[in-house]
C-alpha cells in the first residue's frame, strides 16, 4: 500500500486508509466484547490503543494535506522521518489484521469462545496492545518532528 518514499499526498492517503481500517476494527471489538465478555479486558485496552493511534494519525495527516500550516510554511520534512512514518503506518495495518484475523479465530458464533479465549486470545490481544502502544508512540515522535519543523 505505501510506497518507501512518500509525498505528502501518499502519507495523506495512507492515513486515511489506517484510520478507516481502525474504525472497522473498533466496530468489531465493540461486536466481540458483547459476546466474549471474558475479552473485556484485552480488547478493552486494544480498543484505547486504537483510539490514541488514530488520533495520531490524524494528527500527521492534518499535518501532509494541501493547506497545512507545516506545507503552508515551506518545511521540509526529511524523507528519513516519512520513510518511517510510512513503514510504521504499513506495520499498524499489519497489526490491525491481526486483530481482525484475531477475532475471527475466537468468534462466538463457532466455538466455546471464553475457555479458548482465556487460554490463547487473551495473550494474543497483550502481545498485539504491545505493538500498537511502540507504533503509536513511534508516530507521536514524528508528529512532534513535523511540528518542530513547521516551527522553524
Amino acid at each position: 500500500m505505501f510506497k518507501a518514499t512518500m509525498d505528502p499526498f501518499s502519507i495523506t492517503i495512507g492515513c486515511v486508509a489506517v484510520i478507516d481500517a481502525i474504525a472497522k476494527t473498533a466496530s468489531t471489538i465493540r461486536s466481540f466484547v458483547r459476546h466474549v465478555r471474558e475479552a473485556h479486558q484485552e480488547l478493552g485496552a486494544t480498543a484505547r490503543h486504537l483510539s490514541d493511534l488514530e488520533i495520531t494519525i490524524n494528527l500527521i495527516k492534518d499535518d501532509h494535506e494541501p493547506n497545512s500550516e507545516i506545507l503552508d510554511t515551506g518545511a521540509h520534512v526529511p524523507q528519513s522521518i516519512r520513510t518511517q512514518t510510512a513503514m510504521v503506518m504499513e506495520s499498524c495495518r499489519g497489526i490491525i489484521t491481526e486483530l481482525d484475523n484475531l477475532m475471527d479465530k475466537y468468534d462466538p458464533g463457532r466455538h466455546q469462545t471464553a475457555l479458548r479465549w482465556a487460554l490463547g486470545g487473551r495473550d494474543d490481544a497483550k502481545a498485539l496492545n504491545k505493538q500498537l502502544e511502540a507504533h503509536t508512540r513511534t508516530l507521536a515522535f514524528d508528529a512532534c518532528t513535523n511540528a518542530v519543523l513547521g516551527q522553524l
